[in-house]
């Protein structure tokens, strides 16, 4: 039977704990054009004409390219499993404190719910009948037993069970009274059991061999289906709840499992998984004809499939995207939709004084948050947890500190954050906007930029004193402020005449040069970073759609394309302390990226 498929794709990213996760994967370099020469063009009628610059010294050498992604933890994730409503999806995910916890998500968008803490594994979740509870295993002991929690997070975590034998796939009986588990017997087979909530007493349902597992309760409670294995295949079997005779559903060699009870508990659905699809069939009990649903997919494609209870809806798990995918294979449809993306903002890095680990800003758990990644693990802890929204983070190389705007509903802030205490502190507090911190070498001084006066400017503050003096008095806009490595000069995006180019003032005072005044008179140029060594600037080359990351030498001359991705945009760069490495922002997926010089 031909069905219209709607995708819905929850591609989720869940963090792991202080500096924990999975390894990056390293993707193929992007094949770079050879610079194109620019031909100097006259100045535009009108338009402001800056000083032209001094001739500049012989550019060092040019580092290599060598881009490879960050890989950050948030994107492991697996066992979906939909609330009895359909409306939500539990599943398990490696977070924070490098271990897998079990979340709840609304099926149709919002930021997860973190169920389970601790440093113990948590996974395979699976809702009550009242959608109120959730059973899952967990290793808090040391060995795999059934826990459950309250859906909502109001209740504390409960043991079910206490078991040398390992056990998996815990589904509730309609009553709440039981539930169903796949463990090994006596005889070493893995087997179905039943355990009663009141006194914990687990019996055996299934008599094996087996291995069986992926219990499910007919909705009146007489009835136990369940995944089984045996040298002809993957089948279903029905079983009474109290034990005894098995019949099979399903044909073996299809390897259809993964049984789900319709809401009337006259048809079981199962899920088989070929080369190019995943089926869906679905079996009367007693009488009627065999439905099956094909969606084409690949193996590459999908991965864990769990059907909803009574719905046309089947999550499973896409290895390609990282991510849970629903999709909705009832008659109709319409436009797919992405249910929750927690990992759709990563930006605006900028470098640890160890050179290991990258500050970024990520919308991780459904808000604007600080984050902290190990360039070379991808392990990755969340920094503030706070509702305002942080962004430009600077970290200071001298202590550590984190300079960052903080937006309120009255205008932003400059506030320090110390990233091991987690103690903030509030640096400016004058009227209208104050954004884009910039620490000075030796730790002492933070410029930024301020509207507060009128026109945006650059500012500079010693953190603590209160007292901040303007830099600035120029026409036009100010922003993106960068100190030079021996903190004699600033460099900063300047807005003139409807473009952003780069200028440089001397800290002692001045007047203003633009870097590359004359270099490409229809291009911006903006977010200047000075390597440590002194010996380039990188910016973002903005034309037309194409953002592109450039050196240019800080006393000016010709820029050069250092990295050009074609389909994405490459924004905010950001020099190691050692200048070995630049890490910036891709548009492509919202990755942060690394340049290995």
């Amino acid at each position: 039977m031909s069905r219209h498929i709607l995708a819905l794709v929850l591609a989720a990213l869940f963090v792991s704990p202080p500096f924990l996760c999975p390894a990056a994967q390293e993707e193929p370099d992007e094949a770079q054009p050879a610079p194109k020469e620019e031909t100097p063009s006259a100045p535009t009628p009108g338009a402001e004409v800056p000083p032209t610059p001094a001739a500049p010294e012989a550019a060092p050498a040019r580092p290599a390219r060598i881009p490879r992604e960050v890989d950050l933890p948030f994107e492991r994730l697996g066992d979906p499993h939909f609330s009895p409503d359909g409306g939500r999806i539990a599943f398990a995910a490696l977070d924070e404190d490098d271990h897998w916890h079990i979340h709840v998500v609304p099926a149709e968008g919002g930021a997860p719910l973190r169920l389970t803490s601790g440093t113990s594994d948590n996974r395979t979740p699976s809702f009550s009948f009242d959608g109120r509870m959730i059973a899952y295993v967990s290793r808090r002991d040391g060995q795999s037993d059934i826990w459950t929690v309250a859906a909502d997070g109001a209740a504390a975590p409960r043991q079910v069970t206490r078991n040398a034998a390992a056990e998996s796939d815990p589904a509730w009986s309609p009553d709440g009274a039981a539930i169903a588990f796949a463990a090994a017997g006596n005889d070493g087979a893995q087997v179905i059991w039943q355990v009663k909530l009141a006194t914990g007493k687990a019996t055996r349902v299934s008599p094996g061999p087996g291995p069986d597992r992926a219990p499910t309760w007919s909705p009146d409670g007489k009835w136990i289906a369940y995944e089984s294995h045996d040298v002809k295949g993957t089948h279903a079997r029905i079983i009474a709840a109290t034990g005894g005779e098995t019949v099979r559903v399903g044909v073996p060699r299809r390897g259809e499992g993964r049984p789900s009870w319709s809401i009337d508990g006259r048809r079981l659905r199962l899920v088989a998984q070929t080369t190019n699809a995943v089926q869906i069939v679905d079996y009367p009990i007693e009488a009627g004809d065999v439905v099956t649903d094909t969606l084409p997919m690949s193996q590459k494609e999908r991965m864990a499939p769990s059907l909803a209870r009574g719905a046309d809806r089947v999550a499973f798990i896409d290895p390609g995207e990282s991510a849970i995918r629903v999709v909705d294979f009832s008659a109709g449809g319409g436009a797919g939709k992405v249910v929750a993306d927690a990992g759709s903002i990563n930006r605006e890095p900028t470098w640890a004084p160890d050179g290991k680990h990258v500050i970024f800003v990520s919308d991780l758990h459904g808000q604007i948050d600080l984050y902290a990644v190990n360039v070379s693990t991808g392990r990755t802890r969340r920094l503030t947890d706070t509702p305002e929204r942080e962004s430009d983070p600077d970290c200071s190389r001298a202590s550590g500190d984190i300079a960052t705007t903080v937006a309120s509903p009255g205008g932003s802030a400059i506030w320090v954050l110390e990233p091991e205490t987690r103690r903030k502190m509030l640096v400016t507090s004058g009227e209208g906007n104050d954004r884009h911190p910039s620490w000075s070498p030796d730790g002492l001084s933070i410029a930024y930029v301020s509207d507060g006066a009128g026109s945006p400017d650059i500012w500079i503050v010693k953190p603590g004193s209160g007292a901040a003096r303007r830099f600035t008095t120029l026409p036009g806009a100010e922003t993106h402020p960068a100190w030079s490595p021996a903190g004699d000069a600033l460099i900063y995006e300047t807005l003139r005449g409807g473009r952003s180019d780069i200028a440089r003032i001397p800290l002692a005072g001045g007047s203003e040069t633009w870097i590359a005044p004359d270099a490409d008179p229809v291009a911006d140029r903006r977010e200047p970073h000075w390597a440590a060594s002194g010996a380039w600037i990188a910016y973002t080359h903005v034309t037309g759609e194409e953002h592109d990351l450039f050196l240019i030498p800080p006393k000016g001359g010709k820029p050069f394309p250092y990295l050009r991705t074609a389909g994405s945009r490459d924004t905010g760069p950001a020099w190691s302390p050692s200048g070995s490495h630049l890490a910036y922002a891709s548009s492509r997926k919202d990755r942060l990226m690394v340049l290995d010089l």
